[in-house]
C-alpha cells in the first residue's frame, strides 16, 4: 500500500478555532464543528481534529473516532486511521 504525504492543510490553529468555538456549548458540537471544518476548507486535516479536540476538551483519538463514524455514516465504509 502506497503512503501519501500532504503538505497542504485546512488553516491554521487559530484560524480552525475561530470557526469552531461559537459550538463549543450546542449539543454535537464536535460533529458539527467537524462539519464545518469540511465545508469552509473541502478537507479535515490533523490540524483540525487536534484543534476540535482541543476545544471540546477531547482526547485526539476520540476526537478521530467521531470523524471516522461521520465517514462511515456518509459512506457506508469502514475507516482506518493510520
Amino acid at each position: 500500500m502506497a503512503t501519501v504525504t500532504t503538505t497542504a492543510n485546512a488553516g491554521s490553529g487559530e484560524e480552525l478555532r475561530a470557526l469552531i468555538a461559537p459550538l463549543a456549548d450546542v449539543i454535537g458540537g464536535p460533529v458539527s464543528a467537524l462539519r464545518a471544518v469540511q465545508a469552509q476548507h473541502g478537507w479535515i486535516d490533523s490540524t483540525a481534529i487536534e484543534t476540535v479536540a482541543d476545544v471540546f476538551n477531547l482526547s485526539r483519538r476520540r476526537s478521530e473516532e467521531i470523524l471516522r463514524r461521520l465517514i462511515e455514516a456518509k459512506l457506508g465504509v469502514r475507516v482506518y486511521f493510520v
